[in-house]
């Protein structure tokens, strides 16, 4: 077998599982509207590349994960989609769905918690040495 051939070979089966790199993600925005988008997430990967704008959207399948793009006119006048930043690999795309959704559900639990304890501070009582600068002055 020929040094390339052996090569093409190797890189064959390397292909079938790729070691992903660490990857974080944050949720930049939570969008509070009747839209299908939710949120505008970034991710860093490796600390080497960051990509923003990736949005995580509702549908009737559930929430899915859509990296930033942009839209063209093509021949037909039909507007098509592409990519800006995509993965490579599916281990490398499920890695960033997996780290985006669980961004976006933490930031969904934090939002929870925040508002009920708001609703808590709202239910409770003032306190007379408080109220007493509300009272009318005579």
């Amino acid at each position: 077998m020929t040094q390339s051939k052996k090569n093409t070979t190797a890189n064959n089966q390397n292909t079938s599982k790729h070691k992903v790199p660490g990857i974080a993600a944050r949720i930049d925005r939570m969008v509070d509207s009747d839209g299908s988008t939710k949120a505008y997430a970034s991710v860093n990967v490796a600390g080497a590349v960051a990509i923003h704008g990736i949005r995580v959207i509702d549908s009737d399948k559930g929430l899915f994960v859509s990296m930033p793009s942009r839209s063209y006119t093509d021949r037909n006048g039909k507007t098509q989609y592409s990519d800006i930043a995509h993965a490579v690999t599916k281990e490398a795309h499920d890695a960033i769905n997996d780290k985006v959704l669980e961004a976006y559900q933490q930031e969904l639990s934090e939002s929870e918690s925040e508002d009920q304890s708001e609703t808590e501070d709202e239910d409770l009582p003032f306190d007379e040495d408080e109220s007493a600068g509300f009272a009318p002055a005579m």
